[in-house]
């Protein structure tokens, strides 16, 4: 008999669950994100050094920075910094001579459905970084 009442009270939160969100007044299209994402990882940079520098050069990174990986087929270096200084580590990076580029490891947006068919359904934003990390 336990089971039961359970049961009934498992359906009958299920059925209240599911007309609150049928009764849920849709929201204006498009209107997803109350400010847009951010454009780049706030914690990555990505360093591209001269060919031929030495490892030493390499490994001489700006103190609190983390070598993270080397995105093969373009020797592009990830590096972790601290959050919120990627603007100051690009310009660092960019008075070294032995770079030829540093660059915040930029988001991209993979897809953005917006069919319009379901009011209840939002468009989604899948955002990942240039580094795939």
């Amino acid at each position: 008999m336990h089971h039961l009442i359970a049961l009934a009270v498992f359906i009958l939160a299920c059925v209240i669950s599911l007309a609150d969100t049928l009764a849920a007044p849709p929201g204006p299209p498009g209107a997803v994100h109350s400010s847009p994402p951010p454009a780049f990882a706030p914690d990555r940079v990505l360093v591209k050094f001269k060919p031929g520098s030495a490892a030493s050069e390499m490994a001489g990174l700006a103190k609190g920075d983390r070598y993270l990986r080397t995105i093969p087929g373009i020797d592009v270096h990830v590096l972790e910094v601290p959050e919120g200084a990627v603007k100051a580590r690009i310009a660092l990076y960019e008075r070294n001579p032995n770079v030829l580029y540093a660059e915040p490891d930029f988001y991209r947006i993979l897809i953005e459905p917006d069919e319009g068919v379901d009011p209840r359904m939002a468009p989604v934003t899948i955002i990942f970084p240039t580094s795939g990390g």
